[in-house]
């Protein structure tokens, strides 16, 4: 039987590639929805809204946290 952890070209074994993997999508899952929800909601507020109140911005960036928190508990419920 062969060792699940065998050693890959270049050192790494897949245990640590593994926690790489789930690190960048940790990392991914909170950056790109908060920083698409701000930046969506800016675009709103500057180009459509004209509003001095950044509200579209606000909104974006509470959809981008829970979209960031959903994702979280997605990844955790498929890794146990």
């Amino acid at each position: 039987m062969k060792n699940k952890n065998k050693e890959q070209p270049g050192g790494f074994d897949r245990s640590s590639i593994n926690a790489f993997a789930v690190a960048s999508q940790v990392g991914l899952g909170v950056v790109l929805p908060l920083v698409g929800g701000g930046l969506i909601g800016w675009y709103l507020d500057f180009k459509v809204f004209h509003d001095s109140v950044p509200l579209a911005t606000l909104i974006g960036l509470l959809l981008g946290l829970a979209a960031s928190v959903y994702g979280l508990i997605r990844l955790i419920s498929l890794l146990s």
